[in-house]
């Protein structure tokens, strides 16, 4: 039997990526495109799912990554980038040593808790020239870092 990436990511998810993909079972969003099992090595999980909102979850290298956009699809975000636009304050790259890598993106963002009113959050009038501004910035900030 043919294991999903969905189940594998059950499987090897922390606690706050199972808390995630049960909230999005529950609040009807669709997997639309899956990929991944435990013998691919590089990019072994990305799951997308569809409802009043797209969101795609990435394992890479065992660290986890949420992007979340508007149902369409058309456009992605980091939760970072989101949580700082939706919260008007300035996004922070966070500065962890050149070795560390944390097990899930942002660092010590619960996705379950953030997830719901990001989505809510996307629905308002304002949200995508906000969030396009923050991003901008983001991206800003990590070109001066990196050069």
């Amino acid at each position: 039997m043919n294991e999903t990436a969905l189940a594998y990511a059950f499987e090897v998810g922390n606690p706050d990526v199972r808390a995630t993909l049960s909230w999005l079972a529950e609040n009807g969003f669709d997997l639309t495109a899956e990929r991944g099992s435990r013998h691919e090595s590089f990019g072994n999980i990305q799951l997308i799912f569809r409802g009043t909102a797209t969101v795609e979850i990435l394992r890479d290298r065992r660290q986890w990554d949420l992007r979340v956009g508007p149902a369409d699809g058309t456009r992605l975000w980091a939760l970072s980038v989101l949580t700082a636009a939706r919260d008007a304050r300035v996004w922070e790259c966070s500065q962890l040593a050149d070795d560390e890598m944390p097990p899930q993106l942002p660092p010590g963002l619960a996705w379950h808790e953030e997830l719901p009113s990001v989505i809510r959050w996307l629905q308002e009038p304002d949200s995508a020239q906000r969030v396009q501004a923050t991003d901008a910035a983001a991206r800003e900030v990590m070109r001066r870092r990196l050069g």
